[in-house]
């Protein structure tokens, strides 16, 4: 997932900011027991604990799940007292207790599968200028004993088993491309911007489209991310923007958050903190005082995507391009939706986004007896209007009438565009 540097990003927003703290020592340790029952409720009630006074999403998961989690939460701790080994609470209390927050604030466990990828990325990635600071936060993480222990010996223990989807996707083919000449436009479809790319054929695929859309004289580019629910910011910045953007680009962000292990983990990962109070309310229509009560601090970040010598001020495609979004668009893809939306780079088609682009990046955390780990987003997105960013997504800038095909409000759009009026 962490690329090599063959490009200049100020990039305030994204996970790879310089830490300046070692950020596994922020969260309070409990009493590592030895007796089964004791530690997996020593676990659960870490976990609870550690959501409940740190997770900047929970009024707002409430509201949007209709879930009494308190009512939950003692649910699954009654059956955890009844689990026999450490796999079983992984899949039947750990697992489907956090997934009862419906992916709210990217709350999630970590799985086998992103386990082991991650873990052996970034320690391929270790004392290379390609490691960021928060991929060795990460990698501390999983080098940590129990965590080892446990995804690397328990689940050896399930061969039989045969895990859901969810713990893992592979995207054989992540970029489908078509054209529509009666529109003068070119179209690509990306599945996903967590798509392996080691080999750079995506960057090859995507720019030999780019050039030649343009060499043809196509007009218009479709850029189709419908259904894409995230993955890596530099997908889009490396091979959609730079390649393409005649000048520097940027966009701000403002951010809340609560708890001590969610400040120690912002500031330490090189962003700076205010205190709550002195938050710029009157910047933003739609948030009241009453908003702010559950928050301690705020954050305000801001990305700006630049060129090196790499990608001159020379795009390789020069008509206009047009992003097809809805509702399934989520995580790095909505930051790319609201990244067009907000500089002008893209003219954003079809329906409300699925949000979840204005928080920063998700923090681990490790149970201490089992070495399960989960992970959450740390601080708490704001539209510029004030609403939060995981209920609102991103408005597009042209709105599919209702029950109307998201490509075919572009090829409308695009039409009256040529042809006004339409």
């Amino acid at each position: 997932m962490f690329k090599r540097n063959i490009f200049m990003l100020v990039m305030l927003s994204l996970f790879l900011a310089g830490c300046s703290k070692n950020l596994s020592e922020t969260a309070p340790s409990p009493q590592v027991l030895n007796g089964k029952t004791e530690r997996y409720l020593s676990d659960y009630d870490y976990m609870v604990d550690t959501i409940v006074n740190n997770y900047p999403y929970f009024d707002i998961a409430r509201i949007m799940t209709d879930k009494d989690f308190e009512t939950i939460q003692t649910g699954y701790r009654q059956q955890a007292a009844n689990i026999e080994t450490d796999i079983e609470f992984f899949s039947e209390i750990i697992r489907p207790f956090l997934a009862e927050f419906n992916y709210i604030g990217h709350m999630s466990i970590v799985s086998k599968e992103e386990y082991d990828t991650q873990f052996n990325l970034l320690k391929n990635l270790l004392n290379t200028e390609s490691l960021p600071k928060y991929g060795s936060y990460i990698l501390e993480k999983y080098s940590l004993p129990n965590v080892r222990n446990f995804y690397e010996t328990s689940f050896a223990q399930t061969v039989n088993r045969v895990w859901s989807v969810e713990d893992g996707k592979s995207y054989d083919q992540n970029i489908y491309f078509s054209y529509f000449p009666d529109y003068s436009a070119a179209y690509v479809s990306i599945s996903s911007m967590l798509a392996p790319d080691a080999d750079e054929s995506d960057a090859i695929k995507l720019k030999d489209f780019f050039e030649e859309a343009d060499s043809k004289g196509y007009k218009n580019c479709i850029i189709d991310i419908r259904g894409n629910g995230g993955g890596n910011d530099y997908y889009w910045i490396e091979h959609i923007v730079l390649p393409n953007q005649s000048g520097p680009l940027s966009c701000r962000s403002y951010s809340l958050l609560k708890g001590e292990l969610s400040a120690s983990y912002v500031e330490g990962a090189g962003r700076v903190i205010y205190p709550v109070a002195e938050f710029p309310i009157d910047l933003f229509p739609d948030l009241s005082q009453q908003h702010l009560e559950t928050f301690e601090h705020y954050t305000i970040s801001e990305t700006i995507v630049d060129h090196i010598d790499t990608y001159p001020y020379s795009p390789l495609f020069n008509g206009r391009i047009w992003l097809l979004v809805d509702g399934n668009v989520y995580s790095a893809s909505d930051f790319f939706a609201r990244f067009c939306k907000e500089t002008g780079f893209a003219t954003v088609v079809g329906n409300e986004t699925g949000g979840g682009s204005r928080s920063f990046s998700p923090m681990v955390i490790a149970l201490p007896n089992t070495g399960i780990c989960f992970r959450f987003s740390a601080t708490l997105g704001l539209n510029p209007d004030g609403t939060f960013d995981e209920q609102v997504g991103t408005i597009p800038d042209i709105q599919a009438f209702p029950g109307e095909d998201e490509l075919d409000c572009c090829l409308r759009a695009i039409r009256h565009d040529s042809y006004p009026p339409f």
